[in-house]
């Protein structure tokens, strides 16, 4: 039989089981604090009761915030909501088709990044009516066409803060098809 390579004394052992929950960071932590490879972390944990398996899963709750956040929210605040990993987000994500990008529209957050505003403010238009925006099918994404931005610029020009924005941007959304913007930079798909 094999001499074990690594020991886990009795105190070792309380502070293991008092901090243990599976998590890849914590397996990491304790890999750290311990000096053994992560391997060894779930072999422990095992032996001691307390290894949980991974959700394999994904429960119809978790689907449903999952499409209805996917646009509004960063992938890792996704996966802090649903305790799971980054990269199975984007995998159960790209398994639903979902799509952040659409290369003529900017979604709920590339627009409040261009007004300089918050995501509330957005909202508020929104629910005034005076932001027409589409939702990107059953998962509820909201994405903005230059022309619904326009639109919105014109009729609503008190909203939007002179001081923040890029004015070089509303401009260029002002001028719309008649050849006097391409004053921004380039936008993923966009011809030079």
């Amino acid at each position: 039989m094999p001499e074990k390579k690594y020991f886990l004394d009795e105190e070792g052992k309380r502070f293991f089981l008092d901090t243990y929950d599976s998590t890849p960071d914590c397996v990491r932590r304790l890999s750290k604090r311990f000096n053994v490879p992560r391997y060894t972390i779930h072999d422990w944990a095992r032996v001691l009761g307390v290894h949980q398996k991974r959700k394999k899963h994904w429960t119809e709750e978790e689907l449903s915030y999952l499409k209805n956040a996917w646009g509004d929210t960063s992938t890792s605040g996704i996966a802090k909501k649903l305790n799971r990993s980054i990269g199975s987000v984007r995998q159960r994500a790209a398994h639903l088709g979902l799509s952040r990008i659409d290369d003529d529209k900017l979604n709920r957050i590339e627009l409040c990044q261009a007004f300089r505003c918050g995501d509330r403010t957005v909202g508020q238009w929104i629910e005034r009516g005076w932001l027409k925006g589409t939702q990107n099918g059953e998962y509820g994404v909201w994405q903005f066409s230059d022309k619904q931005i326009r639109d919105f610029i014109v009729r609503h020009p008190d909203q939007v803060n002179q001081h923040k924005v890029d004015w070089l941007w509303v401009v260029d959304i002002l001028a719309g098809e008649r050849g006097i913007g391409d004053l921004g930079p380039k936008r993923k798909g966009e011809k030079e």
